[in-house]
C-alpha cells in the first residue's frame, strides 16, 4: 500500500512537472515542431525571438520534466520528443474530462428537469 502512494505521489509530481513545462507558450510551439521529428537545437530555436540561451533554458525545463530527450552527435545535439510523459498528462486531463462531463450532466438533468407545475 506504501508503494502505491509513493508511485501516486510520483505521478502526480511528474503530471505537475509536464503542466508546467507546457505553461509556456515557447515550449509549447517546441513541442508542437517535435511532432514531426527530432530536431537539433538550432533548428528547433529558429523563428522564436528570444536569445539561444534562452532556448536552451527553455529546453532544459523541458528536458527536466521529461518531456524531450536530448542525444548528443558530435558538436549537434538531437532534442526528440518523449510521449510517455504527454500520456501521463493526458490521462489525467481524461480522467477529469471524464468527472467533469458527468458533474456537467448531472446539474444538467437539475436544470432542464421539469418542475411539477410544468408537468400537472
Amino acid at each position: 500500500m506504501i508503494n502505491h502512494m509513493v508511485k501516486s505521489k510520483s505521478t502526480i509530481a511528474d503530471v505537475d512537472a509536464v503542466f508546467a513545462a507546457l505553461a509556456n507558450d515557447v515550449r509549447r510551439g517546441m513541442v508542437e515542431r517535435l511532432f514531426e521529428g527530432g530536431q537539433t537545437v538550432s533548428a528547433l530555436g529558429r523563428g522564436f525571438e528570444i536569445s539561444p540561451p534562452a532556448i536552451s533554458r527553455h529546453l532544459r525545463v523541458l528536458e527536466q520534466a521529461g518531456v524531450v530527450s536530448r542525444e548528443r552527435r558530435g558538436r549537434t545535439q538531437l532534442i526528440t520528443l518523449n510521449p510517455p510523459a504527454l500520456d501521463a498528462a493526458m490521462g489525467w486531463l481524461g480522467a477529469h474530462g471524464t468527472r467533469w462531463r458527468r458533474s456537467l450532466d448531472a446539474l444538467e438533468r437539475v436544470v432542464v428537469a421539469p418542475t411539477t407545475e410544468e408537468v400537472t
